[in-house]
């Protein structure tokens, strides 16, 4: 008989700012008023209208909460005429401002919903607030107090949360109750902390140690599992919760305070750095985060790391990538490495042939010394270093400038006399501020490229050693020491060569690092042929090419360029020209001619490589950055022409 009952039906919405009141009797009281007033009126009570930890002072509840999907079927006619919407009082419904609770009150009212306030049994609908003015009064009066009471609570736990926040800095008091598990807030007096590092650091330092030798996430939560090393709780550490501690910044010192919004922990203010006591090092957290941003090679990788080249080794013919197959005798078996896409189509540009792959580690690893680039970072590099810390510096004094100016017009507006007079003053220190926020994210890439500089040439000049005493460890090492090792040769390879490609017709394969070098080897790992593009003045650090050019003046400059592909005059430039002949019958050699066109060849077998992408500000390529920048842009113009417009007024 449910379907027949043709009695109104009564929403109950109930709202509770935080998920903490559940614990006290707002909820009960709430549910028992609107049970009484149905039971009293003879209605269908509908309870599934509620917002638990939603805030009305943000409008949250109607953006994105329960009131709001009622209100979308409201204004979409799926809510009957005559239905009620209860509530304890209007400031369940909204605490913003005036203004802006009105209209959803009185689209409620206007689509014949009775609104009902239960803490003073008011009943309120179109009729009623439209023939009687004084209830409408009452009701923007109660609108305007919820309000200011929400904002003046709002203002003052703000300041209480900012003046707690401030005498934490300088030793009184603390943050918060709740630390980061491998840290203890010690009191060392009464209100005043220290913070100390506890047992369970050694699982946050063996978690980047892992990291740092190639491990994903996985397969340091299984090695944690292995040693025994259990999380603050004793329970087995998660890749969720390795993952979260690999990107906190926590672990060399830095606290970032936050408060609670609608439910959800928010950073607060900007980062304190060499707050909290250091867990690992600041040069291995940074070089985890480098690493983790290079594209993760999947599958398995063998109990001792098998492949050292995955993701750079290529063939020569198609371009796809090389896989690893057991072959040879029965008696003697070697791992071989051949063209995936041969393997599964048979569509490769040339279906034969392999190469072992004992020969080209061995290869490979026997020439990092040849690899090791210690003249990049020299010379003019060098040079083009300094240039970069210069532009450094006089980016920082142009924001200096700048900010100096914004205080100056700052001064300026108060002594305006007219109206007039300090808008445009405001306008012209919101362009400055502006102007302010462009040259900061100039500043902060400029920053990037001369981190990334210094970066490389660590890592360049360490990176022949760093391979040998890898290597000493893989004859006595475990298998898990041989594995971690293994990796993090892989690492260290995977950011000096750029490509390796394989010629199986010609049973050579050709190393790339950069865009600048190439050496070619023969099928027993012998090298055969190099070449380097910075003969020709070019420089290559990882983010720009850097090359000599010279200005109208005559003064010469080191400039950065970006990477570029080789054209067949660079590729042969340091191949000597010999003529041979006389006259009219002057010629080039043919011995030249021949070790130029082997040279173009061997170059041109490779795929084209891909640029390397300078390490750009992050915040540069999000589109509500740049959708920030063209609305700035946008008022800027607008403001120059109001203001050409107004000097044009009055010179008439």
């Amino acid at each position: 008989m449910a379907a027949l009952d043709q009695r109104p039906i009564a929403y109950s919405y109930i709202r509770m700012s935080t998920q903490q009141q559940l614990k006290g009797d707002s909820l009960r009281r709430q549910l028992d008023l609107s049970e009484a007033y149905v039971r009293q009126h003879d209605l269908i009570l509908d309870h599934s209208l509620q917002d638990i930890g939603v805030s009305a002072w943000t409008g949250a509840n109607v953006k994105t909460g329960a009131l709001g999907r009622f209100l979308e079927l409201v204004h979409a006619g799926r809510v009957a005429r005559g239905s009620f919407l209860l509530v304890e009082s209007l400031d369940r419904l909204s605490r913003e401002r005036v203004i802006d609770a009105l209209e959803p009150f009185l689209s409620i009212l206007r689509a014949g919903i009775i609104v009902v306030t239960l803490a003073d049994n008011q009943v309120y609908s179109a009729e009623t607030v439209g023939d009687n003015f004084t209830q409408l009064m009452m009701s923007l009066a109660i609108m305007a107090r919820a309000h200011e009471e929400s904002q003046i609570k709002s203002q003052r736990i703000t300041k209480a949360h900012q003046r707690r926040r401030e005498n934490a800095v300088n030793g009184i008091g603390k943050f918060s109750g709740q630390m980061w598990g491998w840290i203890d807030q010690v009191e060392v007096k009464p209100n005043t902390y220290e913070y100390q590092l506890n047992k369970h650091v050694n699982v946050i330092q063996k978690m980047f140690e892992l990291a740092d030798a190639g491990l994903g996430c996985l397969k340091i939560e299984r090695e944690l599992t292995r040693l025994g090393m259990n999380g603050v709780k004793g329970k087995p550490v998660t890749q969720g919760n390795i993952s979260s501690v690999l990107k906190n910044e926590a672990v060399i010192g830095t606290y970032q305070p936050t408060h609670v919004v609608e439910g959800k922990k928010m950073p607060y203010g900007d980062p304190i750095k060499d707050f909290l006591p250091s867990a690992i090092s600041d040069e291995l957290y940074w070089r985890v985060q480098r690493n983790k941003r290079k594209p993760v090679i999947r599958g398995r990788k063998g109990v001792r790391f098998a492949n050292l080249f995955a993701g750079i080794a290529c063939c020569g013919h198609c371009g796809h990538r090389l896989m690893l197959s057991i072959g040879g005798t029965p008696k003697q078996r070697f791992t071989y490495v051949q063209c995936s896409r041969k393997y599964k189509t048979r569509d490769c540009n040339y279906n034969k042939g392999t190469l072992r792959y004992d020969v080209l580690e061995k290869a490979i690893l026997d020439n990092v010394t040849e690899f090791q680039d210690n003249d990049a970072f020299s010379g003019n590099s060098n040079e083009a270093r300094n240039n970069l810390i210069e532009a450094v510096v006089k980016q920082e004094e142009k924001i200096a400038a700048l900010d100096k100016r914004r205080a100056s017009l700052r001064a300026t507006i108060e002594f305006a006399e007219t109206d007039d007079d300090r808008r445009e003053l405001a306008a012209q220190m919101n362009l400055r501020r502006r102007e302010v926020d462009e040259a900061k994210d100039v500043l902060l890439q400029l920053q990037t490229d001369l981190q990334t500089f210094d970066h490389r040439k660590r890592e360049a000049t360490e990176f022949a050693d760093r391979i040998k005493i890898e290597r000493l460890l893989w004859t006595t090492g475990s298998s898990s020491e041989v594995y971690r090792s293994r990796s993090r040769v892989s690492l260290l390879i995977g950011k000096t060569i750029t490509q390796i490609s394989v010629d199986f017709q010609a049973k050579q394969f050709i190393v790339m690092i950069g865009t600048e070098r190439a050496y070619l080897f023969d099928k027993t790992g012998a090298l055969l042929d190099k070449y380097d593009a910075r003969q020709r003045g070019y420089y290559h650090t990882g983010t720009r090419y850097f090359a000599k050019e010279v200005d109208a003046t005559g003064k010469q400059w080191i400039i950065a360029k970006r990477p570029k592909a080789f054209d067949e005059n660079t590729m042969v430039s340091d191949i000597p020209i010999r003529t041979i002949g006389e006259g009219a019958n002057k010629m080039i050699a043919p011995d030249v001619i021949e070790a130029r066109q082997d040279r173009i060849e061997a170059i041109k077998r490779l795929p084209e490589s891909r640029p390397v992408s300078p390490l750009a500000n992050p915040r540069l390529n999000d589109p509500d950055v740049i959708a920030i920048k063209a609305k700035r842009a946008a008022e800027k113009e607008a403001f120059e022409r109001e203001r050409a417009g107004r000097k044009t007024a009055q010179h008439e």
